[in-house]
C-alpha cells in the first residue's frame, strides 16, 4: 500500500481503477432492474440485455489481445474510458425513452468498453510496478472489485430516488468527465510508461 501511495503513476492508475468500478460496473447488479421496472421485458429481456454485455465483453478483450503491442496504451484507455461513459449515458437516455433495442446498442458498447479499459489498466498496472512486487501490487488491485457491491448499493438508491434514467446518465457523464480531466490534468497519469523498455 506504502509502495503504491508513493507511487504517482500507480496512484493515478488506482484512482482510476476505483472510480470507473464505483461509476461504470454498478449498472451489471441492476440490469433486473431496468429489465423489469423501466423497459417491461421480463426475465427474457434480461437474460437477452446479459448477453449483449458478453458479446461486447470478448469483443473487447479479443481486440485488446489483438493491439495489446500497441504503444499508446494509455491514450487508448482515456478514449475507451470516455465511451464507457457516454455509452452508460446513452443507456440511461434509451431508459428515460424506453428504447429497448438502442439499450442493447449502449450495452453491446459498455461490455465492449469496459472489458476493453480494464485489460488495458492491469497492463498498465504491470508495466508500471517493479517486478518484485507484481504479485502484492496486484493482490491490492483485486480488492477493488470488493467496491461493487457498495457502488451497486448506491446507485440502487438513486434509482429508487431519481429513477434509473438520470441515474445511469448522471453516472455515465460523470464517467466520462472524470477520464477526460485524469487523462489531461494528473500528472501521474500524462507521465504513463506506455510498453516494456
Amino acid at each position: 500500500l506504502s509502495y503504491i501511495w508513493h507511487h504517482q503513476t500507480l496512484q493515478s492508475l488506482f484512482v482510476f481503477a476505483v472510480v470507473t468500478m464505483l461509476l461504470g460496473q454498478s449498472y451489471q447488479q441492476l440490469l433486473p432492474a431496468y429489465a423489469l421496472g423501466v423497459f417491461n421485458v421480463g426475465s427474457e429481456g434480461q437474460g437477452v440485455m446479459q448477453t449483449v454485455v458478453g458479446v461486447g465483453a470478448l469483443i473487447g478483450s479479443l481486440t485488446m489481445a489483438y493491439i495489446s503491442r500497441n504503444p499508446n496504451r494509455a491514450r487508448l484507455q482515456a478514449y475507451t474510458g470516455t465511451a464507457l461513459g457516454l455509452a452508460l449515458a446513452m443507456f440511461g437516455i434509451c431508459a428515460a425513452f424506453q428504447q429497448f433495442l438502442l439499450a442493447l446498442v449502449a450495452l453491446f458498447l459498455v461490455g465492449l468498453t469496459l472489458d476493453f479499459n480494464a485489460t488495458i489498466n492491469q497492463t498498465l498496472i504491470m508495466l508500471n510496478t517493479d517486478q518484485a512486487l507484481y504479485g502484492r501490487v496486484m493482490s491490492v488491485y483485486m480488492m477493488t472489485f470488493a467496491l461493487s457491491g457498495f457502488s451497486a448499493s448506491a446507485s440502487g438508491y438513486l434509482m429508487d430516488n431519481i429513477g434509473g434514467a438520470v441515474t445511469m446518465l448522471s453516472q455515465g457523464i460523470l464517467l466520462a468527465v472524470f477520464v477526460v480531466l485524469m487523462a489531461t490534468l494528473n500528472p501521474g497519469y500524462r507521465t504513463l510508461r506506455n510498453s516494456i523498455s
